[in-house]
């Protein structure tokens, strides 16, 4: 992906501040509506025991200033206490519903963003940088909660509050009423017009510097090697400066305005418990007001002033929301656009009717180890990138090992397409693939049998088009002649990728990645029991790698740590511990490209023999420059 820094901008700007319908961010919360009626109804509560108490206790302090008996204030005295508790469990239980379900249903939204994003990038349709597209998945998904949270709860719940007050007002003293219905009337709905449409110009900048800093970050970090060499980092840290400075500056004029909105507030209830005081002395002196209930009604507009600054809060979260929401729906939108024409799925050839998508690590769609997708989703059918598995079929679940974010290339959770229990027979008849963009055919004229228990060697010098053969058979890339059968029946042509889900695959890069975290729980992101997997199965797959002896001479064994990137062990024992991952993934077909690349002849013959040792069930495919691992094949592919 681009990280052209004005391109950038302008990607991220452009289109991305449209409002969406405030019914359809609800609506991405219906599966937990029970959950946030419980949330509504538990914030009413907490908010209604916040304005008793203190009308409890005005009428409390004003009666026992008059020196009567105690028993008079029994009632109130255990009513004040019980306000108090209430508010905070109710607090409790409005926090832990209502994030729950919202979190839940962010994850969800994440999962299938990530699953779009991955499906536009394999067919060449993603529009986005790095930074627009991180933004995407972090920032823009993660401010969807707040359209709930921060915006109609509380709303919500103080207008209720806030209307249940007006009236007992009227009850007490109809003037007071009348008083406090014009204040509530400003304060609730006239504030927050104002603040809605006096903040979108700042939330349409503080868009733009956002995704300024964010282009000018992924440009620093992308290109840092070249600058630092070039002597132009100090250039690039001052473009990141001047970028923060700008956000910071959109940030501070939105705190301004939302100073301001809370201090317009505060001065409504404020001017509001003043008339009431006027009105009110003069009703106590009539005898047509007790002093004991003005001292209620003037109290009452105070206790609301809470409830009635967060009004002006809820407009501007659901603003931000909104154009959040935009830009984020927006892309599940396209992709399921694109899905519903066969863009992003099997094209017009697919079996099974299975959904669209498929993942890709890296950035160009052949992927290279580095991005790596939760195993959680490795009882679906896809591919395994390094060894973590990539469901091309759907569902699975985003995830990240010590702070490493994984995604997660699925196209729908809830459609997914039954794992095959073996590995087909694929027949490759005279077929051809190029790039995107590409003019000319990287590889062509290659005809292949793929079946249970074969090996395959694919032999040939660099830029005879070995890794596009793999990108080929791990759905990224379509044919541009030939065709693909799985079992006798043709299911891709000229035009078509290879159908998602039909090769469980596991992929095995030379550039092997390994989180920094411990040697099991870089095994445990491809297991094919969703995360997790028993002491046989870790040791059985390390002993095909042949890592049991080296793991036997670690002090901490398999709980030893890899360090950033694989750092702490030698280049041989990365290769071998995502030769691991990749068996421990279960995949009927392996794919291997260069898992021998820049090891030492020893090390090199190790690696090589565990990946093409005999297996009755699994196929694998190895691409190699190395003349001597095509003893090992029972059938040698060469390219030229």
């Amino acid at each position: 992906m681009a990280t052209a820094a004005g391109s950038g901008a302008a990607a991220a700007a452009a289109g991305e501040t449209g409002a969406v319908g405030l019914g359809r961010l609800m609506r991405l919360l219906r599966p937990w509506r029970r959950q946030l009626l419980i949330a509504l109804v538990a914030a009413v509560g907490a908010a209604f025991c916040a304005v008793a108490l203190t009308g409890t206790a005005a009428w409390l302090i004003a009666t026992a200033a008059g020196q009567v008996p105690v028993l008079t204030l029994m009632v109130a005295i255990v009513l004040v206490r019980a306000c108090g508790v209430g508010r905070g469990v109710l607090r409790y239980v409005e926090r832990l519903t209502g994030h729950a379900a919202v979190l839940t249903m962010l994850v969800t939204v994440r999962r299938q963003l990530v699953g779009g994003l991955a499906d536009r990038l394999r067919h060449g349709r993603l529009a986005l940088t790095d930074a627009g597209a991180l933004t995407r998945v972090n920032t823009d998904v993660d401010e969807l909660q707040d359209a709930f949270l921060r915006g109609v709860l509380p709303y919500l719940a103080s207008l209720v509050v806030c209307a249940a007050a007006t009236v007992v007002s009227g009850i007490i003293y109809p003037l007071a009423g009348l008083v406090l219905l014009v204040a509530m009337l400003l304060s609730m709905i006239a504030v927050p017009l104002l603040t809605a449409r006096a903040t979108a110009a700042d939330q349409r900048a503080l868009v733009r510097a956002r995704a300024e800093r964010d282009t000018e970050v992924a440009t620093l970090l992308a290109a840092s090697d070249g600058m630092i060499i070039d002597d132009r980092w100090r250039q690039g840290v001052d473009r990141l400066s001047t970028a923060e400075q700008r956000l910071q500056g959109a940030r501070d004029s939105e705190n301004r305005r939302s100073a301001l909105t809370l201090a317009l507030a505060v001065a409504v209830t404020g001017l509001a418990c003043v008339l009431i005081v006027g009105a009110g002395l003069g009703a106590v002196r009539s005898g047509s007001l007790s002093p004991v209930l003005l001292a209620v009604v003037v109290l009452l507009p105070l206790s609301l002033t809470d409830l009635v600054a967060a009004a002006g809060d809820c407009a501007a979260a659901l603003g931000r929301t909104k154009a959040a929401a935009a830009r984020v729906l927006g892309l599940l939108d396209t992709s399921a656009a694109d899905q519903g024409s066969g863009v992003g799925g099997a094209g017009g050839r697919g079996v099974g009717g299975g959904p669209a998508g498929a993942g890709s690590a890296g950035g160009s769609g052949a992927g290279v180890g580095g991005a790596v997708v939760d195993g959680a989703g490795a009882g679906g059918s896809g591919a395994v990138v390094d060894g973590a598995s990539v469901d091309s079929a759907g569902g699975s679940t985003a995830g990240a090992v010590d702070g490493a974010v994984a995604g997660s290339a699925v196209s729908r959770a809830a459609e997914r397409l039954p794992e095959p229990a073996r590995m087909p027979v694929v027949q490759l008849r005279d077929v051809a693939v190029r790039w995107p963009g590409a003019e000319v055919d990287a590889v062509s004229g290659v005809t292949l049998t793929l079946g249970p228990g074969r090996r395959v060697v694919v032999l040939g010098p660099s830029g005879s088009g070995k890794s596009t053969l793999l990108a080929l058979l791990l759905g990224l890339l379509p044919l541009s002649r030939g065709s693909i059968s799985v079992d006798g029946q043709e299911v891709a042509g000229p035009g078509d990728p290879l159908p998602d889900g039909l090769l469980p695959a596991a992929w095995l890069s030379p550039q092997a990645h390994l989180f920094d975290s411990t040697i099991e729980r870089n095994l445990l992101l491809a297991s094919s029991s969703g995360g997790t997997a028993s002491k046989e199965e870790l040791e059985k797959a390390c002993r095909a790698a042949g890592l049991t002896n080296w793991i036997k001479t670690l002090p901490d064994g398999l709980q030893t740590a890899v360090g950033p990137g694989g750092l702490a062990v030698s280049g041989g024992e990365r290769q071998r511990i995502a030769l691991a991952r990749a068996l421990l993934a279960d995949r009927p077909l392996l794919l291997a490209d260069e898992p021998a690349a820049h090891l030492d002849a020893a090390t090199a013959d190790h690696v090589t023999a565990a990946v093409l040792a005999p297996d009755p069930v699994r196929c694998t495919v190895l691409v190699t420059h190395r003349e001597s691992d095509a003893d090992l094949a029972d059938e040698v592919l060469r390219l030229s």
